[in-house]
């Protein structure tokens, strides 16, 4: 697909800078928030599986730069895989970046067990649920067409190192999906935050961490804010 309705777009953190298009799926605040959940340790080995543009992984990195290692943003969709690359390119990342364009379900066994953090913003809703729109690369990132919750969590599972962590984002009622799948494949769930909900309605979307092949103590923190500003 030949772009032609590309822009930059700031990330507001320093002169990080991402670039979008309308003929593509652009990101929601839900990938910012989500980057922001995620707590960054010293030299910290990112994946951002289901990728779509990269914005979480290079959000993540942006609001981290000092103790992020490296990130490699997986994208099935070779469309956005390769405005993630003119993104990289753009900040001058390509010493901290890789992108590889491919389905999570077919990542090379190389970067198994390579990861100490794996970034997820999947798609939401299950296959054939609700209005499903008519091109297909906008139905990929909302429908769980090509990659489901127990693809995300296998993966995960073999992408992490023993200790690693998973973060992800979804709606509230696929919350019981995720832990099922997470517990399927050997991680333990450790945080969970909802989002605040608009005034007198219920929040719609929750963060959730889980840790490779260890047990931890679980919480849930106090409700997250939508703040998140777009130029």
């Amino acid at each position: 697909m030949d772009l032609i309705n590309e822009e930059i777009e700031s990330l507001n953190i320093k002169d990080y800078k991402i670039i979008q298009s309308s003929d593509l799926y652009r990101f929601t605040s839900d990938a910012i928030l989500l980057s922001r959940f995620a707590k960054a340790n010293d030299n910290e080995v990112v994946a951002d599986i289901c990728a779509g543009s990269g914005i979480v992984g290079l959000n993540f990195f942006a609001l981290n730069e000092e103790k992020v290692k490296s990130v490699t943003l997986f994208e099935m969709q070779k469309s956005l895989s390769d405005m993630s690359k003119k993104s990289v390119k753009l900040n001058a990342l390509e010493d901290k970046f890789t992108v590889e364009n491919c389905k999570i379900q077919d990542i090379d066994e190389s970067f198994f067990g390579k990861f100490s953090l794996v970034l997820c913003n999947p798609p939401y809703k299950k296959q054939n649920s609700g209005y499903v729109s008519l091109r297909e690369d906008i139905a990929v990132c909302k429908h769980e067409i090509t990659v489901n919750i127990e693809d995300i969590a296998k993966s995960a599972s073999k992408l992490l190192k023993r200790g690693g962590r998973i973060c992800l984002c979804n709606k509230c009622e696929r919350l019981l999906d995720v832990l099922s799948a997470f517990k399927k494949f050997g991680l333990c769930t450790t945080r969970l935050a909802f989002l605040s909900g608009e005034k007198d309605k219920p929040p719609y979307l929750f963060f959730i961490e889980a840790v490779n092949k260890i047990k931890r103590p679980f919480k849930v923190e106090k409700p997250i804010i939508n703040d998140v500003v777009r130029l």
